[in-house]
């Protein structure tokens, strides 16, 4: 599947994740998303006095850091979640796939006119 990520002033939206959370996840995890992904942007603006994607790598690891940290349910389902999807998307991605994991969609090589002998 092509990721295809569409970015505009307000938002930032990666296609392959939300349909993935609306095809595969119930509404109580979309909802938890939706809120912990408001609650990320608000960190970013409060701590950093910018939003999460304008932030610098570190700013970004400190915020998910403290995510990780949490001891409410919901962020840590959160940050767990999005963890394993993004994991799970790198892993499975074409370059990685085909470049370090050799996947072939047929394995083997398809020899179409051969001769047999009868």
């Amino acid at each position: 599947m092509a990721r295809v990520v569409h970015r505009s002033r307000k938002h930032f939206r990666d296609k392959c994740l939300v349909k993935l959370l609306d095809d595969c996840y119930d509404k109580e995890v979309r909802d938890n998303v939706k809120k912990q992904l408001a609650l990320l942007e608000a960190n970013a603006k409060n701590t950093h006095a910018k939003n999460f994607a304008a932030c610098d790598q570190l700013q970004r690891q400190e915020i998910l850091l403290k995510f990780s940290a949490s001891t409410e349910k919901p962020q840590k389902d959160f940050f767990n979640l999005m963890k394993g999807e993004t994991i799970r998307g790198f892993n499975t991605s074409k370059e990685v796939m085909v470049k370090y994991l050799k996947y072939e969609v047929a394995p083997g090589h398809y020899y179409g006119c051969v001769n047999v002998k009868a």
